[in-house]
């Protein structure tokens, strides 16, 4: 059973209050709802033991995939399986210790690269999905990714001037139309230098190369990208 511990901090101001009913409600939650492993399903804990050395054992299986503007994407797996779930409960059921473990995947594919960036960067999210999930899934992974190879991790290059619908189910033009236009570089330290845009998945490449067509719009000498996993040609 969690053990429920009450913020001591306050309690008798609206704020403490309302932090402490929260807690009291989470674990009740927790109580009637116990967690589960996102992976194997395991009861009480998110992601267990057992599935984070699976996760560090699968296997790195580098693709490269050249895009039509001459920018090159590194992926470290297909986006299936444990991979699969593991972005799934990074992205959506807030298992963010996963990010540096998935961080780790490209840390080892970067290592055998001769690319040289000068700085790390993410896809942004539109600010209003942003504040509503808390995190960017893929800045997490940036952000530690550019940690573990000590580079520097610009996370404000770009920005996403406007929201746009799920890329899930569309086609591959369709993907390309809905993201036309809504990113743009937003810093002056990109100008003549090489950039990294680190992402979870790619799956038609709409995104990253309106990104890095953003970068080198914006001054950036040249681009590359990585992801943790690639669609495969059946998906």
């Amino acid at each position: 059973m969690p053990s429920l511990e009450i913020n001591q901090e306050a309690p008798h101001t609206p704020a403490g209050l309302l932090l402490a009913i929260r807690q009291i409600g989470q674990w009740g939650l927790d109580l009637l709802f116990p967690p589960r492993c996102g992976n194997c399903g395991r009861v009480d804990i998110g992601w267990c033991d057992a599935c984070t050395a699976l996760l560090q054992a699968t296997p790195i299986a580098s693709h490269t995939t050249p895009l039509n503007n001459a920018f090159t994407v590194i992926s470290s797996g297909i986006h299936a399986d444990i991979l699969r779930e593991a972005l799934h409960n990074l992205k959506y059921l807030r298992q963010t210790q996963l990010a540096p473990l998935l961080a780790t995947r490209l840390t080892h594919l970067f290592a055998e690269l001769d690319w040289r960036p000068d700085f790390i960067t993410t896809v942004p999210m539109h600010p209003k999905k942003l504040a509503k999930r808390g995190y960017n899934q893929a800045g997490l992974i940036a952000d530690a990714f550019a940690d573990q190879v000590n580079l520097p991790y610009l996370p404000d290059a770009l920005i996403r001037t406007k929201e746009t619908i799920s890329q899930v189910g569309l086609s591959a033009q369709e993907r390309q139309e809905n993201m036309r236009d809504v990113f743009n570089a937003h810093s002056n330290e990109i100008q003549g230098k090489i950039m990294l845009i680190v992402d979870d998945v790619l799956t038609t490449g709409a995104t990253l190369s309106e990104c890095a067509e953003a970068l080198i719009d914006g001054g950036a000498q040249a681009v590359f990208g990585m992801t943790i996993t690639h669609a495969s040609d059946k998906q």
